[in-house]
């Protein structure tokens, strides 16, 4: 893209840089004098409030309109990351001179777009920032399997850069400032450049906003290139331990990158619990003050160093999770267990399940702290209790915790615990 951002500059193009949330264009507003083509970062288009497809790396858009001269635009357009565009007026493409350059150039583009056909709401680059100290010990303790997770989903392994190799690459602009001041206009763009050749060369890229090496990186450099690095993913990842954590509310960096900044940016918590620690508690608590377009679940559980675990929460992430959903049928459905633990063997372990009736009971059991080996033993016995319930007719079987089964197993289970809604 270098050469044809030269070549933009050349033409007496000029260059716009938005914050992830800010809106591009508007439904039916009216069609502006220009399109844009994207130098780095990426806009999501919608229509009639539903997004339709994600405008990445040389892209273009607004060109169709402008083209055909429609009064009013048929689509909106909002940056889902910092997003540098540029804005070529229609005069550019009736010279004479430099018209057919311009086609050939736009045509091109459009080829590649329409052969890589991009998905709405694709995620490519993940951002892991700590919710507060123990959160950012607990990001880096899980940092490298989250990485071996997504090298088995996509194509080959994934990049993953941290202040550490952000110094080392593009300096310290800082240096010369004595730690104060905003980041560099220029050391911005190179940084969000390169970025954008790093999605081109691998399918995921994985923004660490903690330093994994204490001391590594100064304080200064570590707070803006965080801010970067949440302005330039997909999705962010807020990783918080369970029973270490206190900031229930974000903090000052969190809140001014993600949520201050126009529409909510889509984010999950991923709430990290000690192996044989207590069940989770009360974990809505983490979304009230963190609004987020996140599709799917927006808290996740795992247990700190279980492979298995985070493979689930890295499959769910990148939106490749397996749902299966159970039916009823009485005691036949305690073969749905048998079901699962195929899946399981077969490479294909369920990381969200719900049913109804019998099929919800049995999805509530396999969500349990338990694993499969346990699992047979906890469902026969809790079956036994229900029915031992309904036998003698007790009035208090519909307040019991396993009353609830059908209710909260219809919801998004993660990992091998619920996600409280509570």
């Amino acid at each position: 893209m270098g050469g044809d951002v030269r070549c933009f500059l050349r033409s007496g193009m000029t260059r716009k840089w938005l914050h992830a949330g800010a809106r591009l264009l508007t439904e039916h507003a009216p069609t502006p004098p220009h399109f844009y083509v994207v130098i780095s970062g990426r806009v999501a288009l919608s229509r009639a409030g539903e997004n339709d497809e994600d405008v990445s790396r040389g892209g273009v858009v607004g060109l169709e309109a402008v083209l055909t001269g429609a009064p009013a635009l048929d689509f909106g357009a909002r940056c889902v990351r910092d997003t540098e565009l540029v804005a070529v007026p229609r005069e550019a493409l009736e010279d004479a001179r430099s018209g057919a350059l311009w086609l050939r150039k736009l045509a091109g583009h459009l080829g590649r777009n329409r052969g890589r056909a991009e998905v709405a709401d694709e995620v490519s680059t993940l951002a892991f920032l700590g919710a507060d100290g123990p959160g950012a010990a607990a990001a880096a303790r899980n940092a490298a399997a989250v990485a071996d997770a997504l090298e088995a989903i996509g194509e080959g392994p994934p990049l993953v850069v941290g202040p550490r190799e952000a110094l080392a690459k593009f300096g310290d602009p800082f240096a010369r400032r004595g730690g104060h001041g905003d980041a560099p206009l220029l050391w911005r763009r190179r940084v969000t450049s390169w970025l954008a050749e790093c999605e081109e060369r691998h399918r995921f890229v994985v923004l660490e906003c903690f330093d994994r090496d204490r001391g590594a990186a100064p304080k200064q450099f570590l707070r803006h290139w965080s801010r970067l690095a949440l302005g330039n993913a997909d999705k962010v990842v807020v990783v918080a331990h369970g029973a270490r954590s206190r900031a229930l509310a974000p903090r000052s960096l969190e809140r001014r990158a993600l949520y201050d900044r126009g529409p909510a940016r889509s984010v999950v918590v991923l709430l990290a619990h000690e192996a044989g620690g207590q069940n989770p508690k009360r974990s809505g608590r983490w979304l009230a003050r963190r609004p987020s377009s996140a599709r799917g679940p927006r808290l996740l559980h795992v247990v700190v160093g279980d492979g298995s675990d985070l493979a689930r929460a890295a499959r769910i992430l990148a939106g490749r999770a397996v749902g299966v959903v159970l039916g009823g049928g009485g005691g036949r459905g305690l073969g749905h267990l048998g079901v699962l633990r195929a899946l399981e063997a077969g490479g294909l372990p369920p990381d969200i399940v719900g049913g109804c009736s019998q099929g919800a009971f049995m999805a509530a059991a396999y969500a349990l702290p338990k694993r499969t080996a346990d699992r047979l033993e906890a469902t026969s016995l809790a079956a036994a209790r229900v029915g031992a319930g309904n036998a003698r007719e007790r009035p208090d079987v519909k307040s019991s915790s396993l009353g609830r089964f059908p209710l909260v197993s219809a919801d998004f289970w993660t990992s091998d615990h619920p996600s409280e809604r509570s």
